[in-house]
């Protein structure tokens, strides 16, 4: 278009071409549902206490989707699944709040996960199918997905995607993404689902933890990248000494 004397230069807005429309439908669709795991009544307990943990997410959600927080602890036992299912929950009932649990620890332990049962492998179904394979979650009137994302992905399908673009529509898909990793001591890795530094909160035991091993569990969360946001105790659910660090 012809400019004026003056006037600001006039840019035509680009057309997406149509593999990028592709792309944005793709990220958009809807996860594929394999399974419902229905919570019994009295098996969500915290939402109250689980509350300063929450408030501080939803003023990141306010940002933007895609929300990622990474529950580890120091030692096996100190209640991190619990704590990823009571926060998932808590934020599925809130408003117009899309939450997934990605269970990433170790498959093969008997009882191991989030629900201590089989949930569909995120990874595998993306990079073989291209779908997002999650279970539904619903714990009275909230509900929530929830999948498992483990450390070996294999190799991505000729009708596959890359992780890339998984992480590009889990990211968008959902406001919060809870992951309930492992311990940090055995297993001192942590999975980067963005380019920013992944934000952890530490799950520790009162009266179970020293807290020589809470520094170093604390040391490890540093070296894997992560950015340690909170420490909690599993029994009392308030923060540690200033040593660790509390809810920032």
């Amino acid at each position: 278009m012809p400019e004026g004397p003056g006037s600001e230069p006039v840019r035509e807005l680009p057309i997406p071409r149509e593999r990028d429309l592709a792309r944005r439908m793709q990220r958009e669709a809807q996860p594929v549902i394999s399974m419902s795991v229905p919570l019994p009544p009295d098996s969500i307990r915290l939402g109250r206490e689980v509350g300063p943990v929450l408030g501080r997410l939803r003023n990141a959600m306010a940002e933007g989707s895609g929300v990622v927080v990474h529950l580890t602890a120091a030692r096996r036992g100190d209640g991190v699944s619990t704590l990823a299912r009571e926060l998932a929950a808590a934020a599925a009932a809130e408003p117009f709040c899309r939450v997934l649990l990605l269970d990433a620890s170790e498959a093969g332990e008997e009882g191991a996960g989030t629900f201590a049962r089989p949930l569909p492998d995120l990874a595998a179904a993306y990079l073989g199918r291209g779908e997002v394979e999650v279970a539904s979650v619903t714990s009275g009137a909230a509900s929530f997905h929830a999948t498992a994302l483990r450390g070996s992905f294999g190799t991505p399908a000729p009708g596959g995607r890359s992780l890339r673009e998984l992480h590009e529509e889990i990211r968008a898909g959902y406001d919060l993404v809870v992951v309930d990793c492992p311990p940090i001591l055995d297993s001192p890795f942590l999975h980067r689902l963005g380019p920013e530094p992944p934000r952890v909160v530490m799950v520790l035991q009162q009266d179970r933890t020293p807290i020589p091993i809470a520094i170093r569990a604390r040391e490890e969360v540093a070296l894997a990248g992560g950015n340690l946001v909170g420490v909690v105790l599993s029994r009392r659910m308030r923060p540690l000494p200033r040593v660790l660090g509390g809810l920032s």
